[in-house]
């Protein structure tokens, strides 16, 4: 995993929906590569289980093996809602809602900067404006999933993934002042062409005045 991935928390068994317990700390480096960009794909009807960990292995085959985000979340949601014993369950599922929120934020940041580019500034700074409002969202499930975290492990998904997710927040105020700036000079610019164009305007008015007024000179002088 790149350092600026957030890092989804897995099942701690090879086989997504074994029954076994999962591991939400395991080492980013060590976690699947995973798309959180969802596929147009058909809705698919959410399958019957018991267990909490059940729920949370079919999430997450759905988010890493189908791409499919939306309906990840919904089987995170039951695992959640089952795993009231389960901390680590619990932990990890919050998480991994939070990594798909996460990458569209991210996805949201990659497109301001597009926007940027292509001088469309007031998308841009819409796309800015929804990527902090996801970014919030975000942090409050990481928060959610940490407050029942029972596990003592060296290092906790969430942890790292906060601290990208503070040097992204960095990154859009960044941003937001470029933007900022670049609408300052742009209506600067369009100002001084404003100006130009009527100062323009003044002088080939007073251009025609005076040959106007030539011509009348001249006009005069024949019939004389």
């Amino acid at each position: 995993f790149a350092q600026n991935t957030p890092a989804t928390a897995q099942s701690s068994s090879d086989q997504p929906g074994s029954g076994s317990d999962i591991n939400a700390s395991a080492p980013a480096t060590n976690a699947p590569n995973t798309n959180l960009k969802s596929e147009n794909k058909p809705e698919k009807k959410l399958k019957d289980f018991k267990t909490a960990t059940e729920y949370f292995n079919e999430g997450y085959k759905a988010q890493t093996i189908e791409k499919n985000n939306e309906l990840a979340v919904q089987y995170y949601g039951k695992a959640i809602a089952l795993s009231e014993s389960q901390p680590e369950i619990r932990t990890a599922a919050y998480q991994n809602i939070g990594v798909i929120e996460h990458q569209q934020a991210k996805e949201s940041i990659s497109e301001c900067e597009q926007a940027i580019q292509g001088e469309k500034l007031d998308e841009a700074e819409k796309l800015a404006d929804t990527a902090l409002a996801v970014l919030d969202k975000t942090e409050s499930l990481y928060h959610e999933g940490m407050r029942y975290n029972g596990m003592a492990k060296e290092e906790l998904f969430s942890v790292r993934n906060q601290q990208i997710l503070l040097n992204e927040r960095e990154k859009i105020e960044t941003l937001k002042k470029l933007i900022e700036e670049l609408k300052r000079l742009q209506q600067q610019a369009q100002q001084q062409t404003k100006d130009a164009l009527n100062q323009q305007q003044q002088q080939n008015q007073q251009d025609n005045q005076e040959q106007d007024k030539q011509q009348q000179q001249n006009k005069n002088q024949e019939q004389d």
